[in-house]
């Protein structure tokens, strides 16, 4: 009798199946990996093509290529060696110390009543700017000369603190202020002009900053000089000559150029800072994000005011869509590096420019009032040769914020001349009129009293 034969063994045994599965998978691996390296391969390559484009059109890339990016322009007098005497001579005069009790240099920092009324702390300010005298030479000898300047700067650790030069600058610009109201007050309106042309003259020097500290520095600068000219308006019958020389002095900063020179910096600043994270090979991914976010910005300031502002706002509405729908990934990264910069830095540059105009205006409203006797009605109403430009570009008598002329606005003892300021909203001249408000106001401008005028 025959045996039966065994079953035969099943093709589709768990162990052919695992086999099967692992390979899937291994293969499924596989081709993660070969499209990962592919993808990662064709960003590497976006972001160097990106980075060669930047550093042909000399535009820096990383710390290093900073160092030669902060350059003073070819033809431009060097007066860095005479700004850093007068920095280092306004230091070591311990201000803080000596001047405490005074008005702008000192830690109190009393309010300067208007012309005519006592002035308390006026013999010990008038004191103390005689004793440094010394100090005056240094700065008038470095304003005379001139140039820019191009100060040691370590832009491997970004801290204020290591901008020492530059943040003395500001205690030159506190000293001339009080030592141009101490003149004023003096009768000596000759000095006070030329302690004021010297703090109007000072952003230009410091035009070609490479960071936003800097750049915010030398925009503070210009808010502290132009903040004390309505008050030495009301306290020096300057001519029209000297009128139109603080107009030529105010008009000579470019301040949107200013801003586009530090995001170029701090974009290779945020390159390097980039290297500082644990991404190894992802760094790509972010660094494009990053060169993304940096262009928007950018391209945003080659345009004509208010546009930077209203892309800056457009910006800021697409990350907030961004950020709920998650779009962003490691570009999220690029953004937290690049938000704390761009959208204030474009603002700050926009309250720049409308201070700037402001000004102009303002001291173009004195000029009408010494041609013809009389006030101007309005800024149409004023001669076009007294706007310190011939011919005045347009633009200059626009609001850098809304894009509208900036508002003039007369009361019974004031003519306000202001900008709608960053809400963009207008608040009727809500303005600092005495320069000593702790907050911003609402509105950026400035305000001449009709019955203070000489």
């Amino acid at each position: 009798m025959n045996e039966p034969s065994p079953p035969a063994q099943s093709t589709h045994s768990p162990r052919r199946w695992l086999r099967r599965i692992l390979l899937g998978i291994s293969l499924l691996l596989f081709l993660i990996v070969v499209v990962g390296v592919a993808y990662w391969g064709l960003h590497q390559s976006r972001l160097n093509s990106e980075l060669q484009y930047l550093r042909l059109q000399g535009m820096p890339t990383s710390i290093v290529e900073l160092e030669d990016f902060y350059q003073i322009p070819s033809g431009v007098f060097d007066s860095t060696p005479l700004w850093t005497a007068a920095a280092k001579a306004v230091e070591q005069a311990n201000l803080p110390v000596r001047g405490k009790d005074l008005p702008i240099i000192g830690a109190k920092n009393p309010p300067i009543p208007p012309p005519g009324e006592p002035w308390i702390e006026l013999d010990a300010a008038r004191i103390l700017m005689q004793e440094l005298d010394p100090v005056f030479q240094d700065i008038r000898t470095a304003a005379k000369a001139g140039g820019q300047a191009r100060f040691p700067v370590q832009f491997s650790v970004k801290d204020p603190s290591l901008f020492p030069e530059v943040q003395a600058l500001r205690q030159v610009v506190r000293l001339l202020c009080l030592d141009a109201h101490v003149a004023a007050r003096d009768g000596d309106c000759e000095r006070a002009f030329e302690d004021v042309r010297i703090v109007l003259k000072l952003p230009s020097v410091l035009q070609n900053e490479p960071l936003s500290i800097q750049q915010l520095i030398r925009i503070a600068i210009q808010a502290m000089g132009l903040g004390h000219l309505p008050k030495l308006l009301s306290s020096c019958a300057w001519d029209d000559v000297h009128l139109q020389l603080l107009q030529k002095e105010i008009a000579a900063s470019d301040y949107q150029a200013g801003v586009i020179h530090a995001l170029q910096g701090e974009r290779a600043y945020a390159l390097s800072a980039f290297d500082q994270f644990p991404l190894g090979s992802l760094n790509a991914f972010g660094k494009l994000g990053l060169l993304h976010r940096f262009e928007l910005g950018l391209d945003a300031l080659a345009q004509p005011w208010p546009e930077p502002l209203d892309r800056i706002e457009e910006m800021q509405r697409q990350d907030i869509l961004d950020k709920h729908s998650g779009k962003r990934g490691l570009g999220m990264l690029g953004l937290l590096l690049s938000e704390s910069t761009i959208e204030p830095m474009v603002k700050s540059g926009a309250r720049a420019v409308a201070r700037q105009r402001c000004a102009i205006i303002m001291l173009a409203v004195q000029r009408h009032h010494l041609r013809h006797g009389q006030w101007p009605a309005s800024v149409a109403a004023i001669d076009s040769d007294l706007f310190g430009m011939t011919p005045l570009p347009a633009e200059w008598l626009l609001d850098p914020c809304d894009g509208t002329p900036l508002k003039f606005k007369e009361t019974a003892d004031l003519i306000l001349i202001y900008s709608t300021g960053e809400d963009r909203q207008g608040n009727g001249g809500d303005i600092d009129l005495d320069d000593t408000s702790t907050t911003r106001p609402a509105d950026t401008g400035y305000a001449i009293r009709k019955s203070a005028i000489p």
